[in-house]
C-alpha cells in the first residue's frame, strides 16, 4: 500500500502513515481492480503476502467486495503454503513472485495478480498462457462498489496435528466473536 504523496516525509524517515481513511480508499481501488480482473463475488481469492498494511487492505477489498479472503499460517514454508491454498481452491490468487510460481501447481486459480513489480525475467518465468495483472501498477479510479457479504468470510490455511496442510473456514459471525472475545 502507498502512502499520500505529501507524506514523503515520513517515509524518508521510515514510517508509513496509515489511516483508516487510506486504508478504505486503498481497499476501494484494488476491490475495483480485482472485478475488472475477473474475480467475481463468492470465489475464493488466496493472499500470499507479507502482513502489513497491503494484506490488510487486500482483505478489507475481498470483503467489501463478497470474496472469501483465503490466508496462510506465515510460519508455513512456500510448499505447504501451495498444498494448503490447494486444499482451499481459490479462483485467484494475489502474491510475491514464489507465491505466483506455486500457483501454477493448482488448477483452480484462474486469475493470478502480482502483488510486486515483476522484473523482466521473473515475468517471463512467471508466464505460462494465462493474462499477467499487477496490482502496482492496477491504481485506477474505483467505481461504485456494491456492498457484499459473502457466505465465508476467510479460510485459514495451516497444518493439522499431524503436520498436514489444513483448512479451516470462518463465516463472518465466526470473525465477529473471535474479536470480541
Amino acid at each position: 500500500m502507498t502512502a499520500h504523496p505529501a507524506s514523503r516525509k515520513t517515509q524518508a524517515r521510515g514510517h508509513l502513515p496509515v489511516s483508516w481513511t487510506l486504508l478504505l480508499h486503498r481497499a476501494r481501488l484494488l476491490a475495483s481492480y480485482l472485478d475488472r480482473a475477473g474475480v467475481r463475488p463468492g470465489d475464493r481469492v488466496a493472499i500470499d503476502v507479507p502482513a502489513g498494511p497491503a494484506l490488510t487492505a487486500l482483505t478489507y477489498a475481498c470483503w467489501q467486495s463478497g470474496l472469501t479472503v483465503v490466508v496462510s499460517d506465515p510460519g508455513l514454508t512456500s510448499r505447504e503454503r501451495t498444498a494448503g491454498f490447494s486444499l482451499a481452491a481459490p479462483a485467484a490468487i494475489v502474491a510475491t513472485s514464489p507465491g505466483l510460481r506455486g500457483s501454477r501447481s493448482i488448477p483452480s486459480v484462474r486469475v493470478r495478480v502480482a502483488a510486486e513489480p515483476l522484473t523482466v525475467v521473473a515475468r517471463a518465468v512467471l508466464h505460462t498462457g494465462w493474462d499477467q495483472h499487477e496490482l502496482v501498477d492496477g491504481a485506477q479510479e474505483h467505481d461504485a462498489a456494491s456492498q457484499h457479504t459473502p457466505l465465508e468470510a476467510a479460510v485459514v490455511v495451516g497444518q493439522d496435528d499431524e503436520g498436514r496442510p489444513s483448512a479451516t473456514t470462518y463465516s463472518h459471525a465466526d470473525l465477529v466473536g473471535l474479536a470480541a472475545a
